[in-house]
């Protein structure tokens, strides 16, 4: 027989526990979820939300769209030639969406959890494009599996040298303290 604890808050440094809601459960399993006691998300973090970095220019090159395909799938032995169509995921390492975008997050660890793109046209190879990064949101998660969680969502837009909207990404990054996460150890 055993019983499934779940840690409640606990103080600086002292663990209070509560057998779970049906008493006993079959697990050989401890049960750990260390809640933050606060939030950090303050005004300041919220602040950047909807800050943009300067626009920066970029040019589909060969060796860009090699990588893409490299990281996201592709035949990167297939032959283009300038004004070649490519394939839509370029987009994502074309620039680089950090640059100029920095938020101060408290915490000392981050993951990219996301990557999204979309297409308005076809994008060719030698293309110029003009790439608009900006902070869409900032949100948090109180514990869980990665402990305390800030995610910051970052947008850029696509635009061809006459401002037409070409394509759009979105990446997510998660800034967390593992400090604080829901851990499962093995009963002895």
């Amino acid at each position: 027989m055993h019983t499934v604890l779940t840690l409640l808050r606990p103080p600086a440094n002292e663990c209070q526990f509560r057998p779970a809601a049906d008493g006993v459960r079959p697990s050989n399993r401890v049960r750990f979820a260390l809640m933050a006691d606060h939030s950090l998300l303050t005004e300041e973090l919220r602040a950047h939300i909807g800050r943009a970095a300067d626009a920066r220019h970029a040019t589909v090159t060969i060796e860009q769209v090699h990588r893409s395909m490299g990281v996201y799938g592709g035949d990167i032995s297939r032959p283009f030639a300038d004004g070649d169509i490519v394939p839509g995921y370029v987009l994502m390492g074309l620039v680089s969406d950090g640059e100029g975008l920095r938020v101060p997050v408290p915490l000392p660890k981050s993951l990219l959890v996301s990557n999204e793109f979309t297409v308005e046209r076809p994008i060719r190879l030698g293309e110029k494009l003009v790439a608009q990064p900006r902070v869409a949101d900032i949100t948090e998660r109180l514990g869980g599996q990665f402990g305390h969680g800030i995610y910051v969502r970052t947008d850029m837009e696509f635009h061809d040298p006459d401002g037409v909207l070409v394509g759009r990404t979105s990446s997510t990054l998660m800034h967390y303290d593992p400090a604080g996460a829901r851990r499962e150890e093995a009963q002895p």
